[in-house]
């Protein structure tokens, strides 16, 4: 028989083996490898193991910028057994360590840890740390209210209406917790938009604050109410006469071409309010006078429930002949 036969005579012979032969096999392999791992998990070995670590901090005091290390690596020589179940998580009892100092200390050295990383390793021999230093990156934790505003500007209003009362915002500013320099970042007021398009009525409404949170940056208050007051205008328009001051004495009345002027204003339809030429003064001073001989119109006197005033023309030219 050739040598190279040997290897599929013994793999054909194997599949000719009935089921009782096979359970005998298997169980002489079984008890062959117990014995050889119990042989060698009777002996000392120095390795490298990865152990855990927690860091312990009061976190009502501090917060971590950067996650804390989860684990160091360390240099041990011990009984087989005890390395076993120290590189297994069966037998790990994290590591607690508490720095000194927070947030100003920035790292752990190995000579810190060493007394530690000992205690917790009764059965094993510790040769050394392998990190020199775990870096530490903490801040202290504080609150910082902020300002809510609403973008008045960009409120939309059916055409016709306005506002006519203040924008309430309950609650009006809002709390942040978190790290204290990325509190220091945060803007000094948090503007809200309104999105409702042509509004036309009374508004109230919960408003949800969009802004980007994280572990470093905690809004406590989600949401503010924003309230305020509609009413529908119309637009009117009166004639009032023009009042002129500081006109030289030499010279006749009147001396403007036009003595009237149209004033346009929109007047609140829910609270309708009789207007005559008395509630509005339309003054032009003749000292201003305009090198195109013209005075400028100014509106001295309006009603409190007028908006948007505009005169028509806002200048007046001077008669041809004073």
């Amino acid at each position: 028989m050739r040598f190279q036969d040997i290897p599929a005579r013994l793999f054909r012979s194997l599949f000719k083996k009935r089921p009782d032969e096979w359970k005998v096999i298997l169980l002489c392999m079984g008890v062959a490898a117990t014995i050889w791992l119990l042989n060698k998990l009777n002996r000392d070995y120095t390795t490298r193991l990865s152990y855990p670590i927690e860091i312990d901090y009061d976190q009502s005091e501090v917060i971590p910028i950067l996650p804390p290390p989860k684990s160091v690596e360390v240099n041990v020589t011990g009984y087989g057994w005890n390395l076993l179940r120290q590189s297994s998580w069966l037998g790990k009892r994290p590591l607690r360590y508490t720095p000194s100092n927070l947030p100003a200390t920035r790292y752990i050295t190995n000579a810190q840890l060493y007394p530690a990383v000992q205690e917790q390793l009764p059965d094993l021999e510790l040769n050394f740390i392998v990190q020199d230093t775990l870096f530490l990156d903490f801040d202290a934790r504080a609150r910082r209210k902020v300002a809510v505003v609403v973008d008045s500007q960009k409120i939309s209003l059916e055409e016709g209406y306005r506002i006519v009362s203040p924008i309430r915002i309950e609650p009006d500013s809002v709390t942040f917790v978190g790290a204290a320099s990325r509190l220091d970042d945060l803007p000094p007021f948090l503007m809200i938009s309104i999105r409702e398009k042509e509004i036309s009525e009374d508004y109230e409404e919960e408003i949800e604050l969009d802004y980007p949170q994280d572990n470093l940056a905690t809004l406590l208050t989600p949401q503010v109410r924003v309230s305020f007051e509609t009413a529908l205008f119309r637009q009117q328009s009166i004639q009032v006469p023009v009042r002129v001051r500081n006109v030289p004495s030499q010279l006749k009345q009147p001396i403007l071409r036009d003595t009237t002027v149209l004033v346009n204003y929109y007047i609140n339809t829910e609270r309708p309010t009789t207007l005559t030429v008395d509630s509005f003064q339309v003054t032009a001073n003749f000292r201003q006078l305009n090198e195109d001989s013209t005075l400028t119109l100014t509106l001295s006197r309006t009603p409190a429930n007028v908006f948007n005033v505009t005169l028509r023309p806002v200048r007046i030219p001077l008669r041809d002949s004073l």
